[in-house]
């Protein structure tokens, strides 16, 4: 599951939040009560729509041009759990 995030906090542009990331997406698998790999599932699922969308206006801290996406992510994620 590290892995996983830490992978989608570089892909969109939250390295400086991995371990928090991290913390979130473990309580998000509790709360959800799915087993792991139906829980890496969403998380894809939640990736994907998230790379989908172009309408992110937060920057990501220091780059004028790049978006912090990993907020919206983690909503979408919220979304498809049913939290």
């Amino acid at each position: 599951m590290l892995a996983l995030i830490t992978e989608f906090s570089n892909e969109f542009h939250d390295q400086e939040h991995i371990n928090s990331n991290a913390t979130q997406a473990m309580r998000l698998l509790k709360a959800s009560g799915l087993s792991e790999p139906d829980f890496a599932q969403r998380i894809y699922e939640a990736r994907s729509i998230t790379k989908d969308r172009a309408n992110i206006r937060t920057s990501a801290k220091g780059e004028t041009a790049v978006r912090n996406r990993m907020p919206y992510f983690w909503a979408v994620l919220r979304g498809l759990l049913g939290m």
